[in-house]
């Protein structure tokens, strides 16, 4: 799930405060332990965890807190969304393993199965091709047959049961 990102800017006009008010919010926690993501430049990159903390941050400020006791509790906020997201990363990794060790078991499973049944084709091909050969070397006496009259005769003379023994 992608979470949305916020620069400094935009997180000022949300909280309805100046951009130099968010620097300060940030150094304040920051300074109590709490990190922040960083572009290439530098510059903070807020998360929607971070826009709460500085939400909650700004309502301890205005309810009559110190901005250290506030930044404290924000700061904690942070840290503990981040232990939870951390365990819970774990935690679906662990699951991403135990179900990709399964898909391998099942995948090798498949695999054996799918080479015993080519084995099986391959074993009715060959015995397939020997009842072939059978059957060309059956077809070449009853072709001599034919052509010399013998298979015309049984046909068209009927036979007595006596004469079947010949």
């Amino acid at each position: 799930m992608l979470e949305s990102s916020y620069r400094t800017g935009q997180i000022a006009e949300l909280l309805e405060v100046s951009t130099s008010s968010i620097r300060k919010y940030a150094a304040a926690v920051e300074k109590h332990g709490a990190t922040f993501v960083k572009d290439d430049k530098g510059e903070r990159i807020f998360t929607e965890q971070d826009l709460a903390a500085f939400r909650h941050l700004r309502k301890l400020i205005t309810g009559g807190n110190t901005m250290d006791t506030a930044a404290i509790n924000a700061a904690t906020l942070l840290k503990n969304n981040k232990e939870i997201r951390t365990q819970t990363g774990e935690v679906l990794a662990n699951n991403d393993r135990e179900l990709f060790v399964e898909m391998a078991n099942r995948i090798e499973t498949l695999t054996k199965q799918n080479e015993a049944l080519v084995e099986a084709v391959n074993e009715m091909r060959r015995g397939q091709a020997h009842i072939m050969v059978t059957l060309k070397r059956l077809e070449e006496p009853l072709k001599e047959e034919v052509a010399s009259g013998i298979v015309e005769e049984r046909v068209t003379k009927p036979r007595k049961w006596w004469q079947f023994g010949r």
